[in-house]
């Protein structure tokens, strides 16, 4: 996230005080110096959401934070996603505003933004940030569990940002777009949902990542759900085509779990996908990076053939260990280009795809 304003992407540690039950939430930002570096130039710490919990209570721990600039001024803000303490269970978001110094002003205002399902449940909710609608400010999508035609399936409900809150697009009595069949969040085979803008229309359309099956092999497969501009999303292609492959399917619970991430690696400004997965180099297991590119319809190609190697990005480390890497995208150095940044016990890595720091 861009907290200061100067087009390259900074990190942001969070981090908890707990005092006889007074819990507070601290942001520190990490600014980036342009060249693979960061630097902590602040002392002051920024409370981003305080309260009185008991802190062996389980809703304690079911708080998660969103980088996405809510008012439009070019900084990246945080968006507290939390359970309402009202007589009825709701989620509600709690804005603190960048102010461009490494700093956020928390907002008093607390909206609601759909009911409340436990983090570690079978039918948790997640929210995505996104512009939905084009109007230059972050949005929030609520995925989450819905039945249709008696089938369960995942639906997708807009939540606009006002600038210093969010209002649902679509009325309560309207349904809310559904962007495929249900899997339970904790299951093996648990889909994802990636925002980006797929085709371009300067819009944020959902990408599915989902077990497939193609010759009868397991694969991982991105099916591209694209929003009309209203808050609602319909599938770019039809039912009967088949989704975009992008990889071997590994469960998303196991140590060699994939996971993808959203990096424009070729500068046409479209987001592509790219592969993070284990693979083995030289007789050591290494972390490998496959780029699979947009081709602006929904769809996405990989860009090297399957026979040339994928980019070595770094060690490996069981997706579920201790010690597990952790990788970001994020434009360290202002070139336009995404980078990765790994994360890694005692380290911090920057890799332009080939370059190293």
């Amino acid at each position: 996230m861009d907290v200061d304003g100067d087009g390259l992407s900074d990190l942001v540690n969070l981090f908890q005080s707990v005092k006889s039950k007074k819990v507070k939430n601290f942001a520190e930002s990490w600014i980036s110096q342009g060249d693979g570096s960061f630097q902590d130039d602040r002392q002051e710490k920024s409370v981003v959401s305080f309260g009185e919990y008991d802190v062996d209570e389980k809703s304690h721990f079911q708080q998660r934070y969103m980088p996405m600039d809510v008012d439009g001024d070019g900084l990246s803000d945080l968006v507290h996603i939390y359970q309402c303490r009202t007589k009825k269970q709701k989620t509600c978001a709690s804005i603190s505003i960048s102010q461009g110094d490494g700093t956020f002003q928390r907002l008093i205002r607390n909206p609601y933004v759909g009911n409340w399902s436990d983090v570690d449940a079978s039918d948790a909710r997640s929210y995505l940030p996104m512009d939905v609608n084009a109007d230059g400010l972050s949005d929030l999508v609520e995925i989450a569990k819905c039945s249709r035609d008696g089938k369960d399936k995942t639906c997708a409900a807009s939540w606009i940002s006002k600038g210093n809150r969010f209002s649902r697009y679509i009325k309560d009595e309207q349904e809310a777009s559904t962007v495929g069949a249900w899997s339970d969040v904790n299951a093996s085979d648990a889909r994802r949902y990636l925002p980006m803008d797929v085709n371009a229309d300067g819009l944020s359309d959902l990408v599915e990542i989902a077990k497939c099956s193609r010759d009868g092999k397991d694969k991982t497969c991105a099916a591209s759900w694209i929003s009309k501009g209203d808050g609602r999303f319909s599938r770019y292609i039809d039912d009967e085509q088949e989704a975009s492959t992008v990889g071997v399917w590994s469960d998303v619970d196991a140590p060699n779990a994939r996971r993808y991430l959203t990096i424009d690696v070729n500068g046409d400004s479209l987001p592509d996908l790219v592969e993070i997965a284990k693979c083995f180099r030289d007789g050591k297991d290494k972390t490998c990076a496959a780029s699979y590119i947009s081709k602006g319809d929904g769809s996405f190609i990989r860009y090297i053939s399957d026979e040339q190697i994928a980019s070595d990005v770094g060690g490996w480390s069981n997706v579920n260990a201790d010690d597990a890497r952790r990788y970001l995208p994020m434009d360290v150095n202002g070139d336009g280009l995404s980078d990765l940044v790994e994360l890694y016990k005692g380290k911090l890595r920057v890799r332009s795809f080939g370059k190293s720091t």
